[in-house]
């Protein structure tokens, strides 16, 4: 996706709001609050991600790594995130290396991520396979190279 000035403006206003949101709950309520975040955005996810899976022509429910892969590039085009995959039939590993939100997550909250949003990653995971899990082990937000999201089979 071709980003223009004016839509990179949106998108990093967007994020100063969404970290501003995070950083306060944090601030105010520590990872108990973050808690209550990263779990209402696992809760929206979970009832969107059927309906893109349809969309990316991915499997909910008993789909693998593949299908994964398939929403996660469908999510990341729109959003105007580069990155690869490197995929084995029980493992998959997404590598995030441009994120128009990152820049400003990183200044203003760079716990979004990695504290919050990755509510949405184990929902995206959870939809397409109960058996499915995501975590995190490199973010932009914390200033490293690259964000790296890894879904493994339990």
């Amino acid at each position: 996706m071709n980003i223009t000035p004016e839509l990179q403006g949106m998108l990093e206003n967007d994020a100063i709001m969404i970290g501003t949101l995070c950083r306060a709950v944090y601030d105010r309520y520590g990872e108990e609050g973050i808690a209550v975040l990263r779990n209402a955005m696992q809760q929206k996810y979970s009832r969107i991600v059927p309906a893109a899976c349809k969309l990316a022509k991915a499997k909910s429910g008993n789909g693998g790594v593949e299908d994964w892969v398939r929403v996660e590039s469908y999510f990341g085009e729109r959003m105007g995130m580069e990155g690869e995959f490197e995929v084995t039939s029980t493992r998959g590993l997404m590598r995030i290396k441009k994120c128009p939100y990152a820049g400003q997550y990183g200044r203003v909250f760079p716990g979004t991520c990695p504290k919050v949003l990755i509510g949405c990653e184990e929902a995206i995971a959870q939809t397409i396979n109960s058996k499915l899990h995501a975590k995190g082990q490199k973010y932009l937000t914390m200033g490293e190279d690259c964000c790296e999201i890894i879904v493994e089979f339990e």
